[in-house]
């Protein structure tokens, strides 16, 4: 794979502040709501395992939409067919 991009969107409504990483709230708290997005792209090139990997270590953030887009470059063939 050439490069990896995942975006998360994540909408808390009328949650404690408190309860959300302080990395996307700061010191904010009592009661509230938080909507953020995070892109992060990581380049390549990558193989299929090293994708998998960072798949799995995205932070989890509850009731968050997660989505990913990769780009991939096709193996070229020779004309022997190898």
């Amino acid at each position: 794979m050439l490069d990896m991009g995942f975006q998360i969107i994540v909408n808390y409504t009328k949650v404690t502040l408190s309860d959300i990483p302080t990395a996307l709230r700061g010191s904010l708290n009592g009661s509230g709501d938080l909507e953020a997005q995070i892109s992060i792209r990581v380049p390549g090139p990558m193989n299929k395992a090293t994708a998998e990997g960072l798949c799995e270590s995205l932070p989890g953030l509850s009731g968050s939409t997660y989505a990913a887009r990769f780009k991939v470059r096709k193996k070229e063939i020779d004309h022997e067919g190898e």
